[in-house]
């Protein structure tokens, strides 16, 4: 049986180092006190030993090697963990294995290097990757996930209200950040990097119910309206709508010239009704 210990690390021993004969187990001991506690002197006299904060056990492995492996600080948590990783090298033996585990200890960057080559392999452009990677990141750093493990979806739901409340971001672009990271997290489900979609609870809020811009298609009589306004206007529109640079109003009024057909992507709709609505008024 695997036991908990703390190793020590040798540290240079201060000049006006106080030493300290004790006896221990039968056998003379050097300490030095160092902020009202004892550590023991190495052999040569120059050092004094320290344990680590954290707590270690040396684990016999699957395979039969011993492997020294670093717990956490509390004994508590430590036993806990300690028992957790002596069940998986158990049920290795047995042929039993979590096909997540190697993956717990790779950094979450990597995972989304990774994503980001399925996306490229799966034939998706450009801009949908560096989109949905953007949001993705952008999560992960405000929410500080370094591992898999920190993936909660606590975290991601302050994010989330953090972006609504304090950055004025509507509901509809909150719900498009939520599917990026569950789009992500599905795909580490389906290759075995995580046993369940720690978001699965989150729901999409209403984003009828935080409407900022009316989109869909345009009714006849804003058509109309529309092509007066900018037939009568001196004014030139020209604004970045949906990431692309678009002179919209500008070739809207060239369809009143000629024949031309002018593709108005739907995302650009609130933006022109914005505009005729302004501009209707004035």
């Amino acid at each position: 049986m695997s036991a908990l210990f703390k190793p020590t690390c040798p540290y240079t021993l201060p000049d006006n180092a106080v030493l300290v004969t004790k006896q221990v187990n039968g056998a003379e001991k050097v300490f030095t006190k160092i902020g009202g506690t004892l550590y023991p002197v190495s052999k040569d006299g120059k050092k004094f030993l320290k344990p680590t904060t954290s707590w270690y056990a040396d684990i016999l492995q699957a395979d039969g090697t011993r492997k020294r492996t670093r717990l956490s600080p509390n004994k508590a948590a430590a036993q806990m963990m300690l028992a957790d990783i002596l069940k998986q090298v158990e049920n290795e033996k047995i042929g039993i294995v979590n096909p997540t585990a190697v993956h717990q200890k790779k950094p979450l960057a990597d995972h989304l290097d990774d994503w980001q080559r399925s996306l490229e392999a799966s034939g998706r452009g450009e801009e949908y990757i560096t989109l949905k990677l953007t949001r993705v990141r952008g999560v992960a750093d405000g929410c500080k996930w370094v591992f898999t493990s920190d993936m909660t979806a606590d975290a991601l739901e302050s994010f989330l209200q953090r972006l609504r409340d304090d950055d004025g971001r509507s509901v509809q672009t909150s719900n498009d950040w939520l599917q990026a990271v569950r789009q992500f997290a599905r795909w580490m489900v389906a290759n075995d990097r995580l046993t369940r979609d720690p978001f699965g609870r989150l729901k999409p809020g209403n984003a009828r119910l935080d409407s900022r811009r009316r989109r869909g298609e345009f009714t006849p009589e804003e058509v109309t309206t529309l092509l007066s306004v900018t037939a009568g206007s001196t004014v030139l529109f020209r604004r970045v709508l949906t990431g692309h640079p678009v002179d919209l109003i500008d070739n809207l009024q060239g369809v009143q010239r000629r024949d031309d057909v002018v593709r108005v992507d739907v995302d650009e709709i609130g933006e022109l009704r914005w505009v005729v609505g302004r501009f209707a008024r004035s």
